[in-house]
């Protein structure tokens, strides 16, 4: 009976580690069907281990290590996997703390083999981890892949520790009663909720943040647009003005049977009002805004950049991801062509079928370097030149898009394609 109980509470155990790791990682590397097969294995090992060796050491080794084995199933960096596996394991013994307080069974004692739970006991455990699951699950931001501050990491792994090694210094005291026991036990528990919390606060700014600073990229954009427009419609205006005298000069020409003359002053006359006239017009103001804002910045700095876009004026998409996608790429793309003696920019943008496919090319010197997915230049700034492709793969992952990087024979290229 015990031993079923056991394993029965574990197995809900897991599945709350699960939810758990939910909140804080946005996705997981591997199929749901690998999932399942590392969360049963770490499931197995642990039970065998307990129902077979029971060693109190050796149980808190193994689930040591087993939450922390499951972070390496998800997509995250080194920091939000320790950030995740520690305060796993805080609010998992903590509320196993909590009830052991109650049914008076803790014992600092951690190699004396012992009686655990009653019944009762082993199946409150699950339930008040269950509670604190649905408390954590209200913190939205956790899985955010958002750079906070190196010391607000610190602190939030650091307290959860300390606040353990507190606990334990308490309990090694034989004379502590239930109730202080009981307290101590809750107050660690809060103190590790208080800490995400925070944690969880930091991010939810720091995304506030950047979302203000794209707002005012985009209305940057948007006003640049506008005074392009306000251009065009002067040049316009002057053009029409000087038609009428132009149509008059090329009658002259034709009625004196001067044809090369008559051919010569059409093709200056063609030159003249094209001239400094590359502007994009999509009937989409925020991709107008950004393309020609860039296109005009890649002109200053003698990078020919070609554009071929093709989608629909009211083309449904949020304006600050466009801000982000194309901002991004086009800057990196900016950056790594100026200066050189080759160097050009393509960007081709089409819309088919409820997909937004672009490709952003360009040359680039030799100072990329492969990391992981990534690309990274090998300048002494390279924190600087983190080429956005990490805030461009966010936006693709909301829209459960596709981002294909490749970088070989001087030519980089980025390749995205968005579900609508």
């Amino acid at each position: 009976m015990k031993a079923a109980l056991t394993l029965l509470v574990s197995g809900v155990q897991l599945y709350e580690v699960y939810l758990i790791y939910q909140c804080f990682f946005a996705r997981s590397k591997f199929t749901v069907q690998y999932m399942f097969a590392a969360y049963f294995i770490v499931f197995a090992v642990s039970s065998c281990q307990y129902l077979i060796v029971n060693i109190p050491a050796l149980n808190m080794i193994i689930c040591f290590l087993g939450l922390f084995c499951l972070t390496l199933l998800y997509e995250a960096e080194w920091k939000n996997r320790l950030l995740a596996f520690f305060f796993n394991f805080a609010a998992m013994f903590a509320a196993e703390a909590i009830v052991s307080a109650i049914f008076g069974y803790v014992d600092a004692e951690l190699f004396t083999e012992r009686e655990y739970y009653s019944y009762f006991g082993m199946v409150c455990l699950p339930l008040v981890q269950f509670l604190i699951v649905l408390l954590i699950r209200n913190f939205r931001n956790l899985h955010c892949r958002e750079d906070v501050p190196t010391s607000y990491w610190i602190i939030s792994v650091v307290l959860p520790v300390l606040s353990f090694y507190i606990y334990f210094q308490i309990c090694l005291r034989h004379d502590i009663s239930k109730a202080n026991l009981l307290g101590s036990s809750v107050a660690v528990l809060l103190l590790n909720i208080l800490v995400i919390f925070l944690y969880d606060r930091q991010i939810k700014a720091s995304l506030l943040e950047r979302e203000k600073e794209s707002l005012e990229l985009q209305n940057k954009y948007q006003e640049r647009q506008y005074n392009l427009m306000s251009e065009s419609v002067e040049r316009l205006q002057k053009h029409r003005h000087d038609f009428r005298n132009h149509l008059k000069s090329i009658a002259y020409i034709g009625e004196q049977n001067d044809w090369p003359g008559m051919s010569s002053y059409i093709n200056h006359l063609e030159e003249h009002l094209l001239e400094n006239d590359t502007y994009i017009y999509t009937g989409s103001v925020i991709f107008d805004g950004v393309l020609n804002y860039k296109l005009q910045e890649a002109n200053k700095k003698g990078i020919d950049m070609q554009v071929d876009i093709k989608i629909p004026s009211d083309i449904v998409i949020v304006p600050c991801d466009v801000t982000t996608i194309l901002g991004n790429l086009l800057d990196n793309s900016i950056e790594a062509t100026a200066g050189q003696e080759e160097s050009w920019i393509k960007a081709n943008i089409f819309y088919r079928s409820g997909r937004l496919n672009l490709l952003i090319t360009n040359t680039f010197s030799n100072d990329l370097v492969r990391n992981g997915d990534w690309y990274r230049t090998s300048k002494a700034d390279s924190d600087k030149h983190g080429f956005g492709l990490k805030n461009v793969q966010e936006v693709v992952e909301r829209y459960e898009g596709i981002m294909e990087t490749n970088a070989e024979n001087g030519i980089f290229s980025v390749k995205i394609t968005l579900y609508l």
